[in-house]
């Protein structure tokens, strides 16, 4: 899935891993959480790691550290920012996770960590599947000349995990005509590990299985 990824950005900056937080309030590391796919959402449940992945408030268990994604893997995308994940106190980290496929057996697996962050003041999709995160690396907007950083939807996550601080910083997203794409997709350099669950096709099944109730009735 990582060349998907190259083939879709213009360029790929590596990103350091996630440093501390100095949010008001940290959270609980989280096993059970959910993410979206293509629209649904999925439980995942982490595999415990021997590292602690932050984001904002949250944590999340982290299996590997590693400088390239790995093409066998799934993506997880933290999407920024989103209405899935919001805190009371630091806004700034609200976001989305997406994953990228969903695996045909519920067993843990190893999932590459993006960072989808939005540039475009102008973007206001909630995202919820890596179609929406690639077609919006597709396209493109024209910063004006007074843009401020701080008016970058993203400008949070930029600083924080991307150590980029100005709309100077973004150089290496441009593409050759200086437009920058609407969103960027960036290597977390982790890796998780989680089972995807999906809750709604247990259901389906459950109930599929299950006696219908006239049955019952006329035994």
């Amino acid at each position: 899935m990582a060349s998907l990824i190259c083939a879709a950005v213009c360029t790929i900056a590596l990103a350091g891993i996630v440093q501390g937080d100095d949010t008001p309030t940290i959270l609980e590391t989280q096993q059970n959480r959910p993410a979206y796919f293509n629209g649904r959402v999925i439980e995942m449940k982490y595999s415990p790691g021997i590292h602690d992945f932050k984001i904002g408030p949250w944590r999340i268990f982290a299996h590997l550290l590693h400088e390239k994604p790995r093409d066998p893997h799934p993506n997880l995308y933290i999407v920024a920012p989103g209405m899935q994940y919001k805190s009371d106190t630091a806004g700034q980290f609200d976001h989305n996770e997406v994953i990228s496929v969903l695996p045909l057996k519920s067993e843990p697996v190893e999932w590459d960590v993006y960072y989808a962050v939005v540039l475009d003041p102008t973007l206001h999709e909630d995202f919820r599947s890596e179609r929406q995160l690639i077609l919006a690396t597709q396209n493109e907007f024209v910063p004006t000349d007074d843009m401020k950083f701080d008016e970058l939807p993203g400008a949070a996550f930029l600083r924080r995990y991307l150590r980029v601080d100005s709309i100077e910083g973004l150089e290496p997203y441009r593409r050759a005509d200086g437009k920058l794409p609407r969103l960027i997709i960036v290597p977390a350099k982790l890796s998780v590990k989680a089972a995807a669950i999906d809750s709604s096709a247990e259901a389906d099944a459950a109930s599929k299985s299950a006696p219908a109730a006239s049955d019952v009735l006329t035994k």
